[in-house]
């Protein structure tokens, strides 16, 4: 029997943990679609007309970033009561196994969960309403961002994020990871606008990642990255995704040893 990784061990805690967390996620289910129907109730109520896509865009971003993160912070939540953690440690089975069940639960059953919700509440308004096209998330054309599919990208970069904190930190694990991430985030983006205003001799205030804006005496420019660019971009993210994911199997195991 192999001391990382083994099928009827993994079944068994799997099963274990769906058992034990079954009424608390059926309960968050059932709290996520109320937000979301009351959500896309005020929306339709507060608009003059269907709801747009670009309106479903942004709350299909807005949400699934958000709900994911907060999530995903509390999945391994048992390690911060210290009772409840040595019981936690003590379970024969490896860190991998622990660690890929609340991978699982957070990264894989929460994207499944928030999209056949979020797309079952906004079909059924769009239904009441009249015909209106639903958003695809997958399609390049249907809306003006280009490839919505990156909602899922960012959610895997925010989820090994979200996930490594969720080990790291022993309480207020979404408040701790927020606040960290967006002072590094701060932190690039002032250091990202310092280099490019020093290259171009302009003052800049692009996100990371975007391209370039600037205004000059002759005019407003705006130089949009290469597709090249923006593939190097998304490699980048999942590469460090998997370091994160990596970094918190390896955090588990020290916790566990």
């Amino acid at each position: 029997m192999s001391n990382s990784f083994n099928f009827k061990r993994f079944g068994l805690l799997f099963k274990k943990h769906s058992v034990e967390n079954f009424k608390a996620y059926l309960l968050l289910i059932a709290v996520f679609i109320g937000i979301v129907t009351i959500l896309i109730g005020l929306m339709t109520e507060m608009g003059t007309q269907v709801i747009t896509l670009n309106t479903q865009a942004i709350t299909f971003m807005f949400l699934m970033q958000l709900a994911g993160t907060i999530f995903t912070s509390n999945i391994f939540a048992n390690l911060g009561d210290k009772r409840k953690a040595i019981a936690t440690l003590v379970l024969p089975a490896s860190a991998f196994e622990k660690f890929l069940v609340g991978w699982i639960y957070s990264y894989l059953f929460f994207q499944l969960v928030f999209t056949v919700v979020f797309y079952t509440i906004v079909w059924a308004f769009l239904r009441l309403q009249g015909s209106a096209p639903l958003l695809n998330v997958f399609s390049d054309k249907q809306h003006f961002h280009p490839g919505l599919y990156i909602a899922y990208l960012i959610y895997a970069f925010l989820n090994a994020i979200a996930i490594y904190g969720a080990v790291y930190f022993k309480k207020m694990h979404f408040i701790k990871i927020a606040f960290i991430f967006f002072v590094i985030g701060l932190i690039i983006w002032l250091g990202n606008d310092a280099v490019l205003s020093s290259m171009i001799h302009h003052s800049v205030t692009n996100p990371p990642f975007t391209g370039l804006s600037f205004m000059s005496d002759h005019g407003f420019y705006n130089v949009k990255a290469s597709d090249l660019g923006n593939k190097l971009v998304c490699v980048m993210f999942i590469v460090v995704s998997f370091i994160m994911w990596t970094a918190t199997y390896f955090r588990l195991k020290e916790k566990q040893i």
